[in-house]
């Protein structure tokens, strides 16, 4: 499924998830999320990268969502 913006509220929505399934907090859960969804321990904005790495899925042939990244760090 493809997102197209993402509201604040969805990020937000998808830190709880995660938090709730790894069970981090903190500076954990950020460098957490930000490897699952770059492959690095960096932290940018991560709202500003949210809709990036979004707007990349939309136009790159075969690049994931971050819901589709989100899904996989999860196990979904």
């Amino acid at each position: 499924m493809r997102l197209g913006a993402i509201a604040p509220e969805a990020s937000l929505g998808w830190m709880n998830d995660i938090r709730a399934a790894i069970g981090v907090k903190g500076q954990g859960l950020f460098h957490s999320v930000c490897i699952a969804l770059t492959g690095a321990r960096s932290e940018p904005e991560l709202d500003k990268l949210l809709q990036l790495l979004e707007r990349g899925a939309v136009v790159t042939v075969g690049e994931a969502s971050v819901e589709e990244r989100i899904g996989r760090f999860l196990g979904a």
